[in-house]
């Protein structure tokens, strides 16, 4: 009587072929999760800095009490809340780069801001000009979606209004 313990020749190559193929579908799932994990990690980082821009840019202008000059990528003012002397703010935007200065002191809110202006004046009906007149400071902040995958990137627009607090208009409310 013959042994018949083990396998043959062909079991064993049969099964490291099937063990192989599936290995190879494997990695490359766990290659896709870890692109779309570092992706979306990139992104979520990029799109705080936005938002925390947004706020912080909303703030600034709200407590602004005079406009020196204005246009679509720049405000300079002052602000109610700084005892006198008052402080010059100066927003900017240079290229991707967003920058707050205070009485000279720059600083970088964001670097990675995307395209298109950063400010929208709104004033009211009959009016184009004045602080007096500006109904609200519409704020833009574009921000570049990373795609790992080598496709075109999206840009994803923020927007938030800021309202003058001091101008004396009929919708500003009284600073506290």
């Amino acid at each position: 009587m013959k042994d018949n313990r083990g396998f043959t020749l062909i079991e064993v190559i049969a099964t490291l072929v099937i063990i192989g193929i599936v290995a190879v579908f494997a990695g490359f799932g766990i290659i896709e999760g870890m692109t779309a994990y570092f992706e979306g990690k990139e992104n979520i980082a990029a799109m705080q800095k936005a938002q925390l821009t947004l706020a912080r840019l909303k703030s600034e202008i709200a407590t602004m009490d005079r406009i020196f000059s204005n246009d679509g990528d720049s405000l300079r003012f002052t602000s109610y809340r700084d005892d006198p002397p008052q402080k010059t703010y100066e927003i900017s935007k240079s290229g991707q780069t967003i920058t707050l200065s205070v009485d000279g002191s720059s600083h970088t809110l964001m670097d990675s801001a995307g395209v298109g202006s950063l400010f929208t004046y709104t004033y009211y009906p009959g009016s184009t000009t004045g602080f007096e007149n500006l109904k609200h400071v519409e704020i833009n902040v574009g921000v570049k979606k990373k795609d790992l995958s080598g496709s075109s990137a999206q840009t994803i627009q923020f927007t938030t209004v800021a309202v003058p607090r001091n101008n004396g208009a009929s919708n500003a409310p009284l600073p506290k």
